[in-house]
């Protein structure tokens, strides 16, 4: 079964949080004249279907770069999606961040420093988002 990529990040004008796809416009490309450093523009894409599978356009939120972060493809035990940078309570080991790292989601214990990717914990430890880094 192919995992659902989902994205999170900070609306551009507003504090905000946005939901799902992610898409990076980049600036034109110059053939021309002095190379100017444009930044690219960042967006969050949501769906374009509604009610009953009706089509409608999608939306597309600009959002600040810095404050994209993807889902990890687990649920804390709340049901609350856990995303990168979001800190996370272990209801037995204490407090850590979530980050990637080695080509793997996982958690950064605060107390030791240790890197636990999800994919060796998952179902071990009973976790609680915390709190968002990007909001």
């Amino acid at each position: 079964m192919p995992r659902q990529v989902q994205f999170r990040a900070k609306v551009w004008n507003r504090e905000e949080l946005v939901y799902g796809f992610l898409f990076e416009l980049l600036p034109p490309l110059q053939c021309v004249g002095p190379v100017q450093e444009e930044d690219s523009v960042w967006y969050i894409v949501i769906s374009g279907f509604a009610d009953w599978n009706m089509p409608r356009s999608p939306k597309l939120i600009r959002v600040h770069p810095e404050t994209v972060a993807e889902w990890v493809g687990f649920n804390d035990v709340h049901n609350v999606e856990i995303y990168e940078g979001d800190r996370i309570r272990c209801l037995s080991e204490g407090d850590a961040t979530v980050v990637h790292r080695r080509g793997c989601f996982g958690l950064l214990a605060d107390n030791t420093g240790v890197f636990y990717p999800f994919s060796e914990i998952h179902g071990e430890l009973e976790v609680i988002v915390a709190s968002n880094m990007t909001v």
